[in-house]
């Protein structure tokens, strides 16, 4: 049976939250609709959930609706659904639309793709423009020439390469049932029995994209589309390309150019291959790391398995993109989303290289990748020395000891001792944090007062210490609140365009005199080079500081989400801090990616109309249970 676009979310939101009980009450206020838009939503999910293996929802009189998930199918739940959601909307179609038109060799009419899809006029010539701007990553053009239909024009590698991009936008875990699809099955099965004399040279996942190089270049050659490539006489083709072209040649009947058999060494794993001269990696490394510091505010200098490791990254990246090679990042939307401070602080450090070296959105996502795991490594280098104060016996003072201890790894626990012997030990130790069971009065030193069972309100405090170096009684940081103003709070607005709500916040920031003209250029630049959004439908624009006259974050409410980049975004905060102020950026990135969890305060963020009443959701906001 069919699900609405709405039943699909909340049937998406009850699994995710991991609760087996849901009131009727709860749902309305998170989908903001009536009682009995629920109810009934709830009928349509428990008949569709009777025939998907894995769930079972059921209502009961006085109790609410209760959601019952196997764990194990938990993954296969979400992906089902993401394909669901993912299926009604202008996306798909324009996957199914591209592959279309880069299999095909003529041109088509958009009355032919009208008939073939089901669709009608506007819908399909909406997707052509998401296409075309698709296409423009690979330097190909979509020219739509009325009484002649539809062409692409581009170089054959870049052709190829957005195959190899569409094929993994669509398909996912599924892409070798694609493969069969796009390419034939015939011909899929005669190319995978060639590779599979190979495996043990292959990873799975190396198998299944070689796979897909391969069947790419035969399609294309059995359509008399050779590739145009720079060649290197002094690389080796590899014996295995020899013997896997040569059975080819056999299999199909065609002959395999040397610049194929190039082509396809380049994607073997294990290539070897030489950096030119006047490409000084370790500069650039050093530059990026100076140029993160002055992003992040974090020194990452010392940091020689970062530095090895990016050093060993780009080689191979200048390496591919040297060669017109694709690179392709599947997790750059997940690197977005769940380290949004590091991601953002690496593309802003890259727009101060980019006159050096040019790199794509996705291998910024693998270089981000490189210094979260760096930052980790900060995290746990930097040892806190704790003292713990307890006022009751041994036994509960060493099971308070040792709860902390497997809590957290960044800690290292002193002693246990008595409030009265506090003041010498302090004389005669260095201290970080005080973890106490009684009321400290006169200390310099901070301070967490606990219950000796260490309850879930002492861990969120202490995360907190841990992870922002301060301590607060439970709320969340106020940094965001610092800089908003009401007059920089637009709700539930109708624009459709991400670069006209920046242009738009922007005038508003020049008239209140809180930016330079410069600056929304900034933000527009930012926003081109790679999509500020960070999951949940927010996103977050920002541009340089230097331009800016007096820090604020402007925020821009939808009353329905629009295509920012490649994602719908409802809910956007412009941040314009001074360079003084970017310290705050860290804590303004944890701030809303704890909002994010709060998926109850987000609905209200999201749907409050009165500026007013949406600064005091930020005030009074509280950690969430």
């Amino acid at each position: 049976m069919e699900l609405t676009q709405r039943q699909k979310e909340m049937l998406k939101y009850m699994i995710s939250e991991n609760k087996t009980l849901y009131t009727i009450d709860e749902l309305t206020t998170i989908f903001n609709l009536s009682d009995k838009t629920v109810r009934n939503d709830i009928k349509v999910l428990k008949t569709f959930s009777d025939d998907i293996e894995g769930i079972n929802i059921y209502s009961k009189r006085g109790s609410g609706v209760h959601v019952e998930v196997d764990k194990v199918n938990t993954n296969r739940l979400f992906n089902e659904l993401d394909k669901l959601i993912y299926s009604d909307s202008k996306a798909l179609l324009s996957i199914q639309i591209a592959e279309r038109l880069l299999k095909e060799n003529q041109e088509i009419s958009i009355k032919t793709l009208v008939a073939e899809f089901n669709s009608n006029q506007y819908e399909i010539k909406a997707c052509l423009k998401t296409i075309k701007a698709w296409l423009e990553r690979f330097e190909i053009e979509l020219i739509v020439k009325k009484g002649q239909g539809i062409r692409l024009i581009g170089e054959e590698i870049n052709i190829r390469n957005a195959i190899k991009f569409v094929t993994s936008l669509s398909h996912g875990e599924n892409q070798r049932d694609f493969l069969k699809s796009f390419f034939g099955i015939h011909e899929y099965r005669q190319v995978e029995m060639i590779i599979s004399r190979y495996r043990n040279r292959f990873s799975e996942e190396q198998r299944t994209q070689f796979l897909l190089h391969v069947l790419i270049m035969l399609n294309r050659l059995l359509n008399n589309k050779k590739v145009e490539y720079k060649l290197y006489k002094d690389i080796q083709i590899d014996e295995i390309i020899e013997e896997i072209a040569n059975r080819l040649s056999e299999v199909f009947v065609i002959k395999i150019p040397y610049a194929e058999k190039y082509f396809l060494n380049l994607h073997l794993p294990g290539q070897s291959f030489k950096v030119s001269e006047d490409e000084s990696i370790s500069q650039i490394v050093n530059d990026f790391i100076i140029a993160m510091k002055n992003e992040a505010m974090i020194n990452f200098q010392d940091d020689i398995i970062l530095i090895n490791g990016l050093t060993t990254h780009l080689k191979t990246t200048f390496f591919n993109l040297s060669n017109n090679l694709e690179i392709n990042n599947p997790l750059i939307y997940e690197i977005k989303t769940r380290y949004p401070f590091i991601y953002s602080s690496v593309v802003n450090s890259y727009r101060n290289l980019s006159d050096l070296v040019k790199l794509p959105e996705s291998e910024l996502g693998y270089i981000a990748l490189h210094f979260q795991a760096a930052y980790e490594r900060l995290k746990i280098n930097n040892q806190k020395n704790i003292i713990i104060v307890c006022h009751l016996g041994i036994g509960i003072s060493q099971m308070l000891k040792i709860k902390l201890e497997q809590k957290y790894s960044n800690i290292k626990v002193l002693g246990v001792i008595g409030l009265n012997d506090l003041p010498l030990y302090l004389e005669n130790n260095e201290i970080d944090l005080i973890i106490t069971t009684v009321e400290i009065t006169e200390c310099d030193i901070d301070y967490v007062k606990v219950s000796p069972l260490l309850d879930d309100d002492d861990e969120r405090i202490l995360n907190r210490y841990f992870d922002q170096g301060t301590v607060s009684s439970g709320r969340y940081s106020t940094d965001m609140i610092k800089f908003m103003q009401p007059f920089l709070i637009f709700t539930n607005n109708t624009t459709s365009d991400r670069y006209k709500i920046i242009e738009e916040i922007g005038k508003k920031l020049i008239g209140q005199n809180l930016v330079q003209h410069e600056f929304i250029k900034s933000v527009a630049g930012r926003e081109y080079l790679s999509s500020t959004c960070i999951g949940s439908g927010i996103a977050i624009p920002h541009g340089k500081s230097e331009y800016v006259l007096k820090s604020s974050i402007s925020v821009y409410t939808l009353n329905h989400p629009i295509d920012w980049g490649e994602e719908s975004v409802d809910l956007v905060f412009l941040i314009a801090l001074k360079e003084e102020d970017k310290k705050y950026y860290q804590n303004i990135y944890r701030e809303l990616h704890t909002i994010m969890q709060d998926k109850l305060l987000l609905r209200k963020i999201k749907t409050e109309r009165s500026s007013l009443k949406f600064l005091k959701l930020f005030k009074d906001k509280k950690l969430p249970e």
